[in-house]
């Protein structure tokens, strides 16, 4: 009986073993260079006023709020430090490089359409979806208008929905809409070809493209046909360059990569309007020193922005304080940040990040000094704009992150880099 039930326990563990691989899709982690990280900056002004512009649409911003549209194109941060996946779409299945984006909510990727490279010369080097080669495309939408236009700052991306087989983490989706995208303005360091072909929308359907369409994206898609078995999806992200430890769990909490308990934070009074993953920041410390200006803060949870963002006159300060040096040489006598957040219970945390986990360390193949720099960046989203931060990518390597969609609230834990 006893070796009866020491079988049936392995056969559980196999099972459930198994279970966490089919739904799980690694990450791989671009390398950062100093150019990178300025670039990260233009681009996470751009995904700022990103959000402002679609809370000045729904009406969410003060009258006479004034948004300034001068800025870089948003997928430069995408070139350096980001985390890619493959995702298969169509019968046979046709395999695309995709971001993982929980500030976005559409599946797109570039279509064989796209052949005016005067124009779009990414879509030259990028993998172009071919709907003539998949027995299982169909030219529809569940939208009024199929159309998608999506703005960024270098252009808009202009595609149609259409519908296919589309594959991720091992969970297969059929009849899925997603954008197929035939133009991409901007030159090659814009769109970040060929380090990534498209993108993967993890946010709410409230954001998703056409505006108010409410199109589903894949998760959507994976919670409505009962494939996971909550309805939830976890984070983790690697420190490691060019490694693939990191992961999405659809469905599953793995536990290899955090430590301690988790927390819960409930999504901040306005999530339902804005359609972000967001939380309620009470204040934000340097060492035990509360910051002017950092009380009722909505802070986005966001995969696809790479530095941890908010309005110049409180985070340039707080840079200042900091005073990381390009050296690297003070990294270790820096003071922890931490945000003190609304978790369950209407109580708060502090959610703690040290020096070596809010700055970035670019390494020199050449035996070149390393350079350091604050990931922490300031922004201008003019007057009047709702206190939204981004806690970007630095926020998430420390937390691995529950975004549980069953409960509408998010769970963190510290993170266990191997």
């Amino acid at each position: 009986m006893k070796s009866v039930q020491l079988i049936s326990v392995a056969v559980a563990l196999v099972l459930a073993a198994s279970a966490v691989s089919a739904h799980r899709i690694s990450m791989q982690r671009s390398p950062v260079t100093l150019g990178g990280i300025q670039q990260m900056k233009s681009a996470t002004q751009h995904r700022a006023l990103q959000m402002h512009q679609h809370a000045l649409k729904r009406g969410l911003q003060p009258a006479g709020a004034v948004v300034n549209n001068h800025v870089a194109p948003m997928f430069n941060n995408l070139l350096f430090g980001s985390y890619v996946a493959n995702v298969s779409i169509g019968t046979p299945a046709q395999n695309f490089t995709v971001v993982m984006d929980t500030g976005s909510s559409n599946l797109w990727v570039p279509d064989s359409l796209c052949t005016d490279l005067a124009v779009s010369p990414s879509c030259g080097i990028q993998n172009l979806y071919q709907n003539t080669s998949s027995s299982t495309f169909y030219n529809s939408c569940p939208c009024l208008s199929c159309s998608l236009l999506i703005p960024y700052g270098s252009g808009t991306v202009m595609g149609t929905l259409s519908t296919d087989t589309v594959v991720i983490g091992g969970v297969n989706l059929p009849n899925t809409s997603f954008g197929r995208v035939y133009a991409e303005p901007g030159p090659l360091s814009e769109w970040g070809a060929p380090t990534f072909d498209g993108i993967l929308g993890l946010a709410y359907p409230i954001i998703a493209m056409p505006v108010f369409s409410f199109l589903p994206g894949p998760f959507d898609e994976m919670m409505s046909r009962g494939i996971v078995s909550q309805d939830l999806f976890s984070i983790f992200l690697s420190s490691n360059e060019n490694d693939t430890t990191s992961f999405v769990d659809f469905g599953e909490v793995s536990h290899e990569h955090h430590t301690g308990e988790f927390i819960t934070a409930p999504q901040n009074s306005m999530q339902p309007e804005l359609g972000y993953w967001c939380v309620s920041v009470n204040a934000i410390k340097v060492g035990s020193t509360v910051q002017p200006g950092t009380s009722g803060i909505i802070g986005v949870v966001d995969t696809g922005t790479s530095l941890i963002a908010g309005p110049p006159a409180v985070v340039n300060p707080i840079i200042a304080q900091i005073n990381a040096s390009t050296d690297c040489s003070n990294v270790a006598s820096l003071p922890n940040i931490s945000f003190t957040i609304v978790v369950d219970g209407n109580k708060t945390h502090d959610f703690v990040l040290t020096p070596q986990e809010y700055t970035y360390r670019v390494s020199f193949a050449d035996g070149s000094p390393d350079q350091c720099e604050c990931g922490l960046f300031a922004f201008d989203a003019g007057e009047g704009v709702l206190p939204l931060w981004i806690l970007g990518d630095p926020f998430i390597r420390t937390y691995f992150t529950v975004f549980n969609r069953g409960t509408n609230m998010l769970q963190f834990a510290k993170s266990v880099q191997h």
